[in-house]
C-alpha cells in the first residue's frame, strides 16, 4: 500500500474544505481529499447566501437572537457567539480573495431577507449562485497554493487511530488503497441528504464523513434533526432542483390547487416562517389532497433578474416562473447533527476536527436559520486553523499508524456513485427513511424502522464502504428520532407533538459501541439559557 506524509490532512471540498485547506496552508503542507469533482459539491449549489450583520438597524445580538428562535432553545451559546464575532472576519476574508457579492453602484453589498430574519443581512453572489461564486474563487486560490496538494475522486475508507489520536485516512483511489498520515485531520465531508427518496443533495451525499468518525470513536450529536426544505421543485429527477427561501423574501407566497396562500394559517410570519413549519405545512396540504406552488409571476420579470440560475433551471424543465407558478415540495436539505465538536472544532476524538455540514457545532440548535451554513463552515475551519497553528508546534509532524488493513478490497468498488445511488438497494433504504424518518415521525414507525434497517444493513452494508457508511447514519438519526421524545424544532413527533420542559436544553449524543454496529445514546446540557 503506497503511503504519503502531511501536515495537514482535509477531507473535503466544499467551501469549508476548501477554506481550511487554505488557512491551514499559511504554516503547514496541506493535503485536500475529495471522492468527487469539485463542482459537484452542495456547496457549490447553495442558492442562499452568506448571513452578516452588516446593515442598517441591524447587529451580532439581533442575529443571535434570530438564531436562537430559530433554533428552539438548544442552541450552544458559546458556539453561536464565536459564529457571531468571526462571521465579520470571514466576509472581509471572502472580500479580499476576490469573491464576487453582489453589490449597488455605490460599491456597497446588497442585501436580501430570508426566512425568520429580523433585518435584511443576507448577502448573495450572481443573484442565487453563491456557492458557485465562493468555491470557484476558493478553488482557484486552493490551485495557486503550492503547500496544498490535491487529491481528486478519492474515497476515504477508514480514518486511522492511534490511542485515542487520529493520525490519517486509508484512501480508495485509481484502484488501489493509500495510506495518508498526518498530524492531525479536518473532516469537511458534507452531510446526508442521500438516505432521503427526497432530497436537493448531490448523489455524493451519503453521511460518509460522519460515519468515519463515528466508527473512528468520534461522538455523534442532534442527529434527529434533518431540515427538509420547503420548496423544492417537484419534479421527477434527482436529486430535485432546489427553489430558493430568497424567493420568498422577495414576496414570492405559497398557495394551494384553489389559490389559497395558507401559510398565515400556520404561523404569525407566514411564508417567512422557519423552514420546518413551513415544510410541515406543505406536507400537511399534501396529506389534505392539494399540491403547492409558489406563486412567482407576482414577482414579474424582476425574477429572472434577481434569480437567473434558478430561472434557467426551470425553463429547462418546462417552467416558466414569470408566467406560471412553481410546484413545490419538501426535501431533505441540512442536518443540523453530526460529528460533535467544541467551540474550536475538535472533536472527542484528540487529532480530529471538523467543519461544516459533517459536524455538530450546537450553532443550529434544532433549526438551521437560513443561510447560516456557509457561514458555520468558513468560520469553524478559521478556529480549527488557529487551534491547530497553536497547537501544533508541540506535535510531531510525522506520526507513525502501525497495524494499518484496509477493511475493503478493490471488488468492493465495482459501483460508480450514480449506479450506486440509483440502486435499488439505496432507493429501498431512502423510501424507508422518508416514511418513517421524515416530516413526521412516530414511536412505533421508527422502530419498525430501525428493526428493517438491521435487516438492510445484514444483507447490503458489506457489499459497498458507502451502503456501510448510509445504514450507519441512518441508524444514528433513527435512534435519536426515538429517544427526543417531544417536537422541536425540525424534528416532529406526531405522538410527541409538543415541546417538553424535560428536553428544553438537552441534546442527543451518540458513539460507538462495543458492538461495532451498535450506538451508546447519552444527552449533553447546552449553553443555550
Amino acid at each position: 500500500m503506497k503511503s504519503y506524509q502531511t501536515d495537514v490532512l482535509v477531507i473535503g471540498s466544499g467551501i469549508a474544505g476548501l477554506y481550511a485547506a487554505l488557512q491551514h496552508s499559511e504554516y503547514a503542507r496541506v493535503m485536500l481529499v475529495t471522492k468527487s469533482a469539485w463542482p459537484e459539491s452542495n456547496s457549490s449549489q447553495a442558492q442562499g447566501g452568506i448571513a452578516v450583520a452588516i446593515g442598517e438597524g441591524d447587529s451580532a445580538e439581533a442575529h443571535v437572537e434570530d438564531t436562537l428562535r430559530c433554533g428552539c432553545g438548544i442552541n450552544d451559546r458559546e458556539a453561536l457567539n464565536v459564529l457571531m464575532t468571526y462571521s465579520f472576519m470571514v466576509l472581509e476574508d471572502l472580500c479580499r480573495l476576490g469573491v464576487p457579492f453582489d453589490a449597488d453602484e455605490a460599491g456597497q453589498l446588497k442585501l436580501g431577507r430570508e426566512g425568520f430574519h429580523s433585518f435584511p443581512r443576507i448577502i448573495h453572489a450572481g443573484g442565487d449562485a453563491t456557492g458557485a461564486a465562493i468555491v470557484n474563487t476558493l478553488m482557484q486560490r486552493v490551485r495557486e497554493e503550492p503547500q496544498i496538494s490535491i487529491y481528486e475522486e478519492a474515497f476515504v475508507e477508514q480514518l486511522v487511530v492511534d490511542g485515542n489520536r487520529c493520525v490519517g485516512a486509508i484512501l480508495f483511489a485509481r484502484g488501489e488503497h493509500i495510506l495518508v498520515q498526518s498530524a492531525a485531520v479536518v473532516l469537511a465531508a458534507g452531510g446526508c441528504g442521500q438516505l432521503y427518496k427526497e432530497t436537493t443533495n448531490s448523489l455524493f451525499s451519503t453521511g460518509d464523513g460522519m460515519a468515519l468518525a463515528c466508527e473512528a470513536g468520534a461522538d455523534l450529536a442532534d442527529m434527529e434533526f434533518v431540515q427538509f426544505h420547503p420548496t423544492a421543485l417537484a419534479v421527477p429527477v434527482h436529486p430535485k432542483p432546489l427553489v430558493s427561501e430568497a424567493v420568498r423574501g422577495e414576496g414570492g407566497v405559497l398557495i394551494n390547487d384553489d389559490g389559497y396562500a395558507f401559510m398565515p394559517e400556520y404561523h404569525p410570519w407566514g411564508d417567512l416562517a422557519p423552514r420546518d413549519v413551513v415544510a410541515r405545512a406543505i406536507f400537511d396540504q399534501q396529506q389534505k389532497g392539494q399540491h403547492v406552488y409558489l406563486d412567482t409571476p407576482r414577482l414579474g420579470p424582476v425574477f429572472g433578474e434577481r434569480f437567473p440560475t434558478i430561472y434557467r433551471r426551470c425553463l429547462q424543465l418546462g417552467f416558466d416562473p414569470v408566467k406560471q407558478p412553481l410546484p413545490v415540495t419538501p426535501a431533505a436539505h441540512f442536518i443540523m447533527g453530526g460529528v460533535w465538536t467544541d467551540e474550536w472544532g475538535l472533536t472527542s476524538l484528540d487529532g480530529l476536527y471538523a467543519c461544516g455540514e459533517v459536524a455538530c457545532t450546537g450553532v443550529h440548535g434544532a433549526n438551521r436559520l437560513a443561510s447560516n451554513s456557509l457561514l458555520e463552515g468558513l468560520v469553524f475551519a478559521k478556529r480549527i486553523k488557529e487551534a491547530l497553528q497553536r497547537d501544533m508546534v508541540r506535535r510531531p509532524a510525522n506520526m507513525t499508524a502501525r497495524d494499518v488493513v484496509p477493511r475493503f478490497t478493490a471488488q468492493h468498488y465495482a459501483f460508480s456513485f450514480e449506479q450506486l445511488i440509483s440502486h435499488q438497494a439505496t432507493r429501498r433504504l431512502q423510501q424507508l427513511m422518508w416514511e418513517a424518518a421524515g416530516l413526521v415521525r412516530t414511536e412505533s414507525g421508527l422502530r419498525r424502522l430501525e428493526a428493517t434497517l438491521r435487516q438492510w444493513e445484514a444483507i447490503w452494508a458489506h457489499h459497498h464502504p458507502v451502503w456501510t457508511n448510509m445504514a450507519r447514519v441512518a441508524l444514528a438519526i433513527t435512534r435519536a428520532a426515538l429517544e427526543r421524545t417531544e417536537s422541536r424544532g425540525a424534528h416532529f413527533r406526531a405522538d410527541y407533538p409538543y415541546e417538553q420542559e424535560v428536553w428544553q436544553h438537552k441534546r442527543t449524543r451518540w458513539r460507538r459501541g462495543k458492538d461495532e454496529s451498535s450506538l451508546v445514546g447519552g444527552t449533553i446540557e447546552t449553553s443555550a439559557q
